[in-house]
């Protein structure tokens, strides 16, 4: 096993970890959500804490699931225009959207690593219902966006290969 391989499958086993940690978000969210309806409107007494936790579970789920979700090529996607090309050309703009991708996540990894760390040094706390530091947020943000960073490369990687063989195609 090389170490391409092996680091190939501890990725994916990140990325499949995070998967499952962000349903496990979205169950507590919902469970918490149906709780604070019940308590609010049967009981009359509300849960304030609920939405703060809610607004936290969504950057947990949307920034934990995103690499998921791409290396599944489950996202949102022109396939209305790109199914009427032919698999190079498909291939080329897909080698091209990855590639901007990867750089906007570079970009953003970067910048959020600055905010996490210093969120972390300075100790910074959001005073809402409960005081929950913004450190351990910032740092899901920067983990999730690394993920979306290697995975845009993974996929850059896949579609160059896609336009080799097409190119192959055409020429044998």
């Amino acid at each position: 096993m090389t170490i391409f391989t092996k680091g190939r499958s501890v990725f994916d086993f990140t990325l499949n970890l995070f998967a499952f940690l962000a349903i496990l978000v979205i169950i507590f969210v919902l469970i918490t959500v149906c709780l604070a309806v019940f308590m609010r409107y049967f009981l009359r007494n509300p849960l304030g804490w609920v939405i703060q936790t809610s607004q936290y579970g969504l950057v947990f789920v949307t920034f934990f699931g995103a690499a998921w979700v791409l290396k599944r090529e489950r996202h949102v996607s022109m396939d209305l225009v790109t199914n009427r090309l032919s698999p190079g050309k498909q291939a080329i703009i897909g080698t091209i959207t990855s590639a901007v991708g990867t750089i906007v996540c570079l970009i953003i990894t970067y910048y959020s690593t600055l905010v996490t760390v210093d969120h972390f040094r300075r100790h910074i706390t959001d005073m809402q219902v409960l005081e929950v530091p913004l450190g351990p947020m910032f740092l899901v943000i920067t983990l999730g966006t690394f993920t979306l960073f290697i995975q845009f490369i993974r996929q850059s990687y896949g579609y160059l290969k896609k336009w080799r063989e097409s190119g192959r195609e055409k020429a044998g």
